[in-house]
């Protein structure tokens, strides 16, 4: 179970291989450049909240 909502774990930004993911600050979350990351999808398995889903570009 989860709660869908990021807690700030660094987890995503830890694994990003393409440092596609910016911190923002304490209380702010991230920032991930859609357009850096190469869509292998490491910070959506590795967040423990489910906060990040991946879903096909239109």
């Amino acid at each position: 179970m989860s709660c869908g909502n990021c807690f700030e774990c660094d987890n995503c930004y830890g694994v990003c291989p393409r440092n596609a993911i910016t911190e923002l600050g304490p209380g702010k979350g991230f920032a991930i450049d859609l357009d850096y990351g190469k869509g292998c999808g490491l910070c959506t398995v590795e967040c423990p909240s489910g906060a990040i889903d991946m879903v096909p570009e239109e």
